[in-house]
């Protein structure tokens, strides 16, 4: 006896649920991400007045100054001084190289980003790939339909934590180039099955398409496949 519509939804879920359990899950005791609820990285750029790349070279109650600047957007002096809130300070010390989204016309600047929001770099390599990151986004960012694509590059080359906001990016439904065409979304669900790409992009593409009816569609098929 055929499933009633509700069933055949019900089992499409229970699929998803078990690909994305069996064969997305990552090593260890590391689980999927949830859906992000988080302020997207394009919010938060939006709201810069400068966007800088800087070392932290003395912490104070209730300031930062910083050097070493290498700047993405607008003007900014050799050194600047940051505010932070002693209640709330940013995670970082003396030493500690990181991206500072700025606001103000001159120093001390406002930090835009809450202190879970900070982004601090581990080494030459991530500054590099965050430089570029951020610099994409601002190329494009009066070209909103470019977003998706960009995004999905950061998925691809990561690391982890670009792979989240482009997955928070790409989730958010107040984004100025939503909805995602179904064909997109499609896409995502063949891209999670991809054994050529990283898990974590495969978990990603796999988070994104269990969001639309052609994602989980593409997801379901894949597991069948497989």
């Amino acid at each position: 006896m055929p499933l009633p519509v509700r069933g055949h939804r019900a089992l499409r879920r229970l699929l998803i649920c078990v690909a994305l359990a069996a064969g997305f899950a990552a090593p260890g005791n590391a689980q999927h991400p949830g859906v992000p609820h988080d302020r997207s990285l394009a919010a938060r750029l939006a709201l810069a007045d400068a966007i800088a790349i800087a070392t932290v070279l003395r912490e104070e109650p209730g300031r930062l100054d910083c050097g070493e600047v290498r700047v993405l957007e607008g003007s900014l002096p050799e050194s600047f001084a940051v505010k932070r809130a002693p209640s709330a300070p940013p995670p970082l010390g003396v030493g500690d190289r990181a991206i500072f989204l700025l606001r103000g016309a001159r120093p001390p600047y406002v930090l835009v980003d809450q202190p879970k929001e900070t982004i601090r770099l581990a080494d030459a390599a991530a500054e590099e790939r965050w430089a570029d990151a951020i610099s994409g986004w601002l190329a494009v960012r009066d070209r909103p339909a470019a977003w998706p694509a960009l995004y999905a590059g950061w998925i691809d080359d990561g690391p982890d934590t670009l792979r989240e906001l482009a997955v928070n990016g790409l989730s958010d439904p107040a984004a100025p180039f939503q909805p995602i065409p179904e064909a997109t979304a499609a896409a995502y669900g063949d891209l999670a099955w991809d054994a050529a790409r990283p898990i974590s992009a495969r978990r990603a593409y796999a988070l994104l398409a269990s969001l639309t009816q052609p994602g989980s569609d593409r997801l379901v098929e894949g597991f069948r496949a497989a």
